[in-house]
Order: structure tokens, then C-alpha cells, then sequence
């Protein structure tokens, strides 16, 4: 019985002499670390923080020991009996070793243990893991490469930065962040001018600013290139361009459509820009057409050669200044918003009738009604524009014949070559409203020639969530036979303006302009192009010069009485 009981007594000792070996190796190693990660942390860290990181870089230290097997199976022995509250909040499953102890708030080192655990490069090693010295970021060292070259950057401030570039704020956001006794500052800023205001991929959410164009009243006289600065192009086609202007010396911006007259001259369409000026002219007497305030060409000047001789440079280019439309076009809303709910195609719709009635009743057919050619200015009201195509002149007792228009729009009387009224126009405005309330064409062909047959002979779709009312609308207007179509005086089936998909339209107030409008352009500031073609918007706001030899043989007599200034929008 002695016997045993010396056996027990030496297992014992033997057992205490380990335990109080690995304890004091544990304190003293855990002693070091703490030195040299307070030594890191001096200047950058609160105490607070301090101790939280203390906690997380001698967790790491223990948490990867591969060359000491009984620590780590000591480890685990313990995690299984540590408490529910741990110091380590969110991560209560992973205790610190039996024997290391975290100090709340350490004071300064010793100076000879502070130069012991001094090093030459900017991380120190820890169990196979880099620790930055600077911003405390630890990583396995074979990992190093693979990270970002974030030390020093403060990374909220910095997301926050670019957050505000994302909303296009035009505010500058700065980023900075210290690094021992040197300030490194860094500045996000918007982009130029052009880039700001043709970001087109997401809205502005701020507020609007609701203002018009027009700030001042111009004077009545006679306008030439030189009275207006080109900023932006809005639009560009065959026949030229339409740029944003400001008019010199004022805070009035016009959109300009400059014409090349060799193109007009070679499409014969002198007497289309003439009667687009005589329709835009006409068009300052109703609120949903676009107004034009002048019209003016290149000016000839003469250019001294020699002495006694001049040569006469001829005039290249013609222009309409017309109001700026800020909030684009309605097929740029229709592809942004895939298709408008009825409310909205409701309100635009009363509008456009407004304005197309107005012009039936001087005698002019349309004949351009589609979404690119209904823009909406800054309070979101709708104005029609492009005159070109316009006939004028066409009564009860006339009709014309020519075929033209887009095709997607044309009536069946147009396709067929039949004689027409101003009944296409309500066919066209049936395919807009198709469009605005379903977001596609009614007639869908794989090339023209199957798109005419299909405008002839098939009856388009009407999905279910369309109202009984807005389908009703729509196929009196799609009717193929245009003694039946609704939109005219004489229709069989009454007044457009008496059916029950505007039964809750007031007319009255809709001719006044006192409806309020179910959307409003947001724009930051009034070069603001959001609602334009990128496409277009980023290209040089310049004329393309036309070739001499041109205009030497071109023939300037049509366009003798072109420039006009009207008086209905001056002083």
C-alpha cells in the first residue's frame, strides 16, 4: 500500500512540473505579443480597441500551432468546458488557452524589451501569418501577394466617396488616412462636365430643379450663327444635327436644327422646310406643339482676295431655333420604363389629341406621329414636334396621296396608295398608344414588306391587364377601314374625347395646361442631358463644313426669304 501510494505521488509531481512549464511559456509568449501589437497599434488605436484587437491577434497566434501538438490538444480540451460569454463576443467557440491572460490597458514597455521585439521591415511574423505593423492586417504568408494594397486607406470614408460619385453628386469627397507622422489625402471627384451630364445609366434622385429655358424674353430682330454658343448635340440624322445653344450674353438655351442644304437640295425637300417653318410658326399659338423663336441661314461675307476683288462665300447650312425640350422624348421613357401605366399613357394622350386636333382643324395632316417626335419639356408636359412631313391645306373636299411616313406607323390607306385624310394621323396615334400602355408595336414583321402585310391584314394582340376601356379605345383606332375610325368629327363612333378611357380627363383644364403631371423630368442643372442619346450627346457640337465646289453650283434662290424671327415670342 506504501508502495502505491509513492507511485501516485511521483505521477503527480511529474504532471505539475508540465502543466507549470506550459503556462509559463504560454504568459511569456502571450507577454511578448502584446508588447509588440500594443507597439503597433501606439497612436493609431483607442484603449478600447486596442484590447479588442489584442484579444483577436493572440486568438490567431493560438488558433494555427502546428509545431506543438499537446498545446493544441490542451486547447481543445478547454474549449469544451469555457463559458457561454466569452470575451470574444462573435466568436464564443474559440476560448483563449488556460493561463493567458489579455491586459485592459497596457503601460509603456521596458525599454529593453521594447528593443528586443523591435524589427526592420513593416510586418511582423506570426505562425506562418504576416501582421501589417501599420493597419494590423493579418494574413498567411503565402496569401500576401494575392491581397489589395489597402494599407493606409480608410475604407469607409472611401466607399462613401464613391457612393456619392454614383448619385452624381457634385460635391468632392476627400480620403484620408495617416500613416506614422506623414497625411496621404485623397480626392474623389465627379468626372468633366461632359461625362456628369450624360450619365444616362441611372436617374438623379435629387431635387428637381424646375426651370425654364427660357429666362428672359428675347429682343424682336433679325438672329445669325453668331448669337448663339453651341454646347451639346441632341439628335443627328441625315439631313444634319439639333444641338443645345445658349443664346450670347443671356441665360435663354434653344435646341437648334441645322440643316445642310446640299442634302436639302438633292431630296427636294425645299418645300418641306418650309412648311415646317410655317407649322412651327404657327405652333406658338397652342401649348403642345413645339415653338420656334427664328429662323436664319448662314451668313454670305465677302472675303477680300485682292485689291479691287472679293470673293462671296455662300451660305452652307440652315437653322430653327426652337425651344429646348429637357426631358427628352417619349421613346427614351418608353425604353427606360419598359411601358407606361395607363394614368400616364392617359394624360399624354389627352395632350397629343389637344395638339392634333388643333392642327386638323388649319387643315394639316400630321403624318410623323411616333414617340420619337413627342418630347417632354421640363414640367413634363408633351409637345409635339418635327414638321416636316406636314400637308397642308387638306379639307373635306381634299385629299393627299403621297406615300411616306414610318413605316411601323403608317395607316393602310398609305400602304395600299389609296387617297387620305387627316384619319391616318389617328391610325398613327392608335400605334402610340399601343405602344405607351404595352411597351412593343402592335405590327411586328421580320422586313417592311411583312410589316405592310400585317398592318393590312392582321388584327393586333390585346393582353388581359389592359382595361376593357383602353382595348375598346385602341381598337377603334386600329380600324382598317377609315370611315369608321375614331378620332375625326364625322367618326360613326363620336367624339375621342367623349369615351370612357378619358372619362376622367377634364378637357377644359387639359387646353389650360392645369393638369398636374404624372412625371417630371429630374435634371440637376439645365446643360443637364440625361434624357438624350449618349450616342449623341458625346459628339463635337460643331457644323460639318460642306465641300466648295457644292456650293459654288448650288442654287440659293429658294431659300431667299428663309430667315424669320417670330413675333409672338419676343419683344
Amino acid at each position: 500500500m506504501k508502495q502505491k501510494l509513492l507511485t501516485f505521488l511521483k505521477i503527480m509531481m511529474i504532471t505539475s512540473t508540465k502543466k507549470i512549464e506550459f503556462v509559463k511559456n504560454s504568459s511569456s509568449n502571450t507577454e511578448a505579443k502584446e508588447y509588440s501589437v500594443i507597439k503597433k497599434c501606439s497612436g493609431n488605436t483607442s484603449v478600447s480597441n486596442k484590447t479588442e484587437f489584442l484579444k483577436s491577434q493572440v486568438l490567431d497566434a493560438y488558433s494555427i500551432n502546428d509545431d506543438q501538438k499537446e498545446e493544441s490538444d490542451h486547447r481543445n480540451n478547454l474549449s469544451t468546458s469555457h463559458s457561454a460569454d466569452s470575451a470574444y463576443g462573435s466568436s464564443p467557440s474559440t476560448p483563449l488557452p488556460k493561463g493567458i491572460t489579455i491586459l485592459e490597458e497596457k503601460s509603456e514597455p521596458k525599454e529593453e524589451k521594447m528593443q528586443e521585439l523591435e524589427v526592420d521591415d513593416s510586418s511582423t511574423e506570426i505562425n506562418n501569418t504576416e501582421l501589417c505593423k501599420v493597419c494590423g492586417t493579418n494574413c498567411h504568408k503565402k496569401c500576401e501577394k494575392q491581397m489589395a494594397n489597402l494599407c493606409g486607406v480608410n475604407q469607409k470614408l472611401l466607399a462613401e466617396a464613391l457612393s456619392s460619385v454614383k448619385r452624381g453628386s457634385k460635391s468632392t469627397s476627400s480620403v484620408s488616412s495617416t500613416e506614422g507622422d506623414s497625411t496621404t489625402t485623397t480626392t474623389t471627384s465627379t468626372e468633366d462636365e461632359e461625362t456628369e451630364t450624360d450619365t444616362d445609366s441611372s436617374e438623379y434622385n435629387g431635387p428637381a430643379e424646375i426651370r425654364s429655358p427660357i429666362q428672359t424674353r428675347p429682343k424682336f430682330r433679325k438672329y445669325n450663327i453668331e448669337d448663339f454658343n453651341f454646347i451639346k448635340v441632341l439628335g443627328k440624322g441625315s439631313f444634319g444635327k439639333v444641338m443645345l445653344a445658349q443664346q450670347v450674353n443671356t441665360e435663354n438655351y434653344f435646341a437648334v436644327k441645322c440643316l445642310k442644304k446640299d442634302v436639302v437640295l438633292e431630296d427636294n425637300d425645299v418645300e418641306c422646310c418650309l412648311i415646317e417653318r410655317k407649322v412651327l410658326t404657327l405652333g406658338t399659338k397652342h401649348p403642345y406643339l413645339c415653338h420656334l423663336f427664328c429662323s436664319f441661314q448662314t451668313p454670305a461675307k465677302e472675303i477680300p482676295l485682292l485689291r479691287h476683288f472679293y470673293c462671296l462665300t455662300f451660305q452652307s447650312h440652315l437653322f430653327f431655333v426652337m425651344e429646348y425640350l429637357t426631358g427628352g422624348d417619349l421613346m427614351f421613357h418608353i425604353q427606360r420604363s419598359g411601358r407606361f401605366d395607363e394614368y400616364r399613357a392617359c394624360f399624354y394622350a389627352a395632350e397629343i389629341i389637344s395638339g392634333l386636333k388643333f392642327l386638323h382643324n388649319k387643315g394639316i395632316i400630321y403624318r410623323d406621329l411616333k414617340l420619337d417626335n413627342i418630347l417632354l419639356d421640363y414640367e413634363g408636359h408633351i409637345r409635339i414636334a418635327d414638321f416636316g412631313m406636314c400637308k397642308l391645306q387638306i379639307y373635306l373636299d381634299r385629299f393627299a396621296d403621297t406615300f411616306c411616313g414610318t413605316p411601323d406607323y403608317m395607316a393602310p390607306e398609305v400602304i395600299k396608295g389609296l387617297h387620305y385624310n387627316q384619319c391616318v394621323d389617328w391610325w398613327s396615334f392608335g400605334v402610340l398608344l399601343y405602344e405607351m400602355m404595352i411597351g412593343k408595336s402592335p405590327f411586328k414583321g421580320c422586313d417592311e414588306d411583312h410589316l405592310f402585310w400585317l398592318i393590312c391584314n392582321e388584327e393586333p394582340f390585346y393582353p388581359r391587364f389592359l382595361s376593357r376601356e383602353a382595348q375598346s379605345l385602341l381598337k377603334m383606332l386600329l380600324d382598317k377601314d377609315a370611315s369608321r375610325r375614331i378620332g375625326p368629327p364625322y367618326s360613326p363612333n363620336g367624339d375621342i374625347k367623349c369615351h370612357q378611357f378619358f372619362k376622367y380627363v377634364d378637357w377644359n383644364k387639359i387646353e389650360r395646361k392645369e393638369v398636374e403631371t404624372p412625371y417630371k423630368p429630374r435634371l440637376r442643372h439645365i446643360l443637364d442631358v440625361q434624357y438624350f442619346d449618349r450616342s449623341f450627346t458625346k459628339r463635337n457640337a460643331a457644323l460639318t463644313p460642306l465641300d466648295d465646289s457644292i456650293l459654288e453650283t448650288m442654287d440659293q434662290t429658294p431659300f431667299k426669304d428663309f430667315s424669320y424671327t417670330n413675333p409672338n415670342i419676343t419683344d
